[in-house]
């Protein structure tokens, strides 16, 4: 009998082109309804997909937009709230999964805390960091919540939301409280890492945690040798925490020994115009091409145009962007930052490197264009490690099994 499952909330953008938290919620519901018919009520705000999701996903659109980012927050929360209550009464779901990716001590579900839903209740796929400094904090504040990492905000809506967070700071406490009980209450908690699930484990039951990675999906990141070129890209918000600055230090040390070589920087936001006043300063401009944003559907076709893949991040909970490169047969030099270091296999499928150390990435970067046989060695064991832990078909059977015990439980 197929199984219902009420995901409230499924994510506050679901998205096939989005790249990040959307586009992997996507493509866990894509795959557990359609290898292992799985049916689901998933509670978005918004919805923006080329390829549709199967049938029997019910996609709920609530469309929230009132005022600024925080009060928007809060009201997606009162407004799923009210249209999953609808769904627990009308339509009878067999499992609550709080599904949009939850940080720690920030997040509770309304329908645990306020209705005790008596539901199997999975919290998860869960995130944690280690807390961002003020210096890599201030740019984030420009961010539009919900939105493209290009799309910023005015300068009255920097200080509106700051006049709205200290506000919302009155009640930290209370919801720490909720998110307390909505732990304690969770059935089974899975995270996507042994950092979140050592988070968790101060707080509530080693036993109810599990360790699922998020997924790739090999067939839209599908393999090929790297290009004997002295290319290399790097993916994301062009914003401090992603730590392009070190790797456009990185360059001058980089073209002194390969003078062809070209650094492809995809993406936006409010670092580019100090990153290529950097890159005139230290003279490497003519080796940067700045892309902007390209939509996540053609992300395939640029892991497929160069040869190394670098994720310079100073703050990273996991890392999809390595995945996709390992995935489409490419090494990967990143730092050692709370995602990466778990998934790289250091000297087999990339390199992992301290963070802030242009010296270091130069050497690792270097090293792989000195050496074809590396990348193309690197690239092999990358794809390897993908089609046998991360595919995203894998992730969602592992989904599947609890869904199956937790449904079927006496």
């Amino acid at each position: 009998m197929r199984l219902k499952v009420l995901a409230a909330p499924a994510c506050y953008i679901i998205s096939d082109e989005t790249g990040s938290d959307p586009t992997a919620i996507y493509e866990l519901i894509y795959s557990l309804s359609l290898n292992y018919n799985v049916g689901f009520y998933a509670i978005t705000n918004r919805a923006k997909v080329r390829n549709p999701l199967p049938k029997i996903v019910k996609l709920i659109e609530l469309r929230t937009e009132h005022g600024g980012s925080l009060v928007r927050q809060a009201a997606f929360v009162l407004k799923y709230y009210r249209e999953a209550r609808r769904i627990v009464k009308e339509d009878k779901p067999d499992i609550l999964h709080h599904m949009s990716p939850p940080p720690f001590g920030g997040t509770f579900n309304p329908l645990i805390v306020f209705d005790k839903v008596d539901l199997p209740f999975i919290l998860g796929p869960a995130m944690h960091n280690v807390p961002l400094s003020p210096e890599l904090l201030e740019d984030l504040k420009l961010m539009r919540f919900g939105h493209s990492w290009g799309d910023l905000k005015s300068n009255f809506e920097v200080a509106r939301d700051q006049m709205l967070s200290n506000l919302f700071s009155m009640f930290k406490s209370l919801i720490n409280g909720w998110f307390l009980e909505t732990v304690e209450k969770a059935d089974v908690i899975i995270t996507v890492n042994n950092f979140t699930r050592r988070a968790y484990e101060k707080v509530t039951s080693s036993k109810k945690i599990r360790v699922i990675p998020y997924g790739v999906n090999p067939k839209k990141f599908p393999y090929s040798p790297p290009p004997r070129s002295y290319e290399i890209v790097t993916l994301g918000g062009l914003y401090k925490r992603r730590g392009i600055h070190h790797l456009i230090e990185a360059m001058p040390e980089i073209v002194g020994e390969f003078h062809e070589v070209r650094l492809h920087i995809v993406g936006d936001g409010p670092q580019k115009a100090s990153l290529l006043k950097l890159s005139k300063m230290l003279g490497v401009d003519d080796h940067i091409v700045f892309h902007g944003l390209v939509p996540h559907y053609r992300a395939s076709d640029l892991y497929r145009a160069y040869r190394i893949v670098v994720l310079p991040t100073l703050h990273e909970c996991f890392g999809l962007v390595i995945l996709e490169g390992m995935s489409s047969g490419r090494p990967v030099v990143v730092t050692d930052a709370v995602g990466p270091r778990e998934i790289v296999v250091d000297g087999k499928t990339g390199y992992i490197v301290p963070m802030k150390d242009p010296n270091a990435l130069a050497d690792a970067i270097c090293r792989l264009l000195g050496d074809y046989d590396l990348c193309h060695r690197m690239g092999l064991e990358g794809r390897r490690l993908v089609e046998e832990k991360y595919d995203w078909k894998i992730i969602a059977g592992q989904y599947h099994k609890i869904y199956e015990k937790l449904a079927h439980a006496d």
